[in-house]
């Protein structure tokens, strides 16, 4: 069984774009507002979140990443903006633990979020009982 992913980005095109990179690895779900996203999560288990700051119509990547935080510990989380700035970046960190933030503006984006992903899925993380494993098969 592939690794469930959630995609959190509004820009159609764009979701469209990072599904169709990942669907290759990973069972890939695209939603475009916090409130789908929050929805979505109830609907889990994920391995990823995959979730983008801005989204335009209301809300912030932020808040989903707090969510997925708090209700679904062992979901990686992985955090992309065009907003790269060390202020920002600090807030990120402290208020949504991800463990990978990408830099949208890198003429890399795609690959680099990609590879991120790729990475995380490949850690192995402890779950609830204490057992230690791998979230990917590859």
């Amino acid at each position: 069984m592939r690794p469930r992913v959630l995609i959190v980005e509004d820009d159609h095109e764009r979701a469209g774009v990072i599904r169709r990179l990942l669907a290759e690895r990973f069972d890939c779900h695209a939603v475009g507002t916090v409130e789908e996203a929050l929805a979505a999560l109830a609907d889990g288990p994920w391995a990823a979140a995959v979730v983008d700051y801005d989204l335009a119509r209301g809300g912030s990547g932020l808040e989903v990443l707090q969510t997925v935080l708090e209700t679904a510990p062992g979901t990686q989380r992985l955090l992309y903006t065009s907003y790269f700035t060390p202020s920002l970046m600090r807030d990120i960190v402290r208020l949504a633990q991800p463990q990978r933030v990408v830099d949208a503006r890198d003429v890399n984006f795609l690959t680099t979020l990609r590879r991120s992903l790729e990475e995380l899925l490949a850690e192995p993380v402890v779950d609830d009982s204490g057992t230690t494993e791998p979230l990917s098969n590859s």
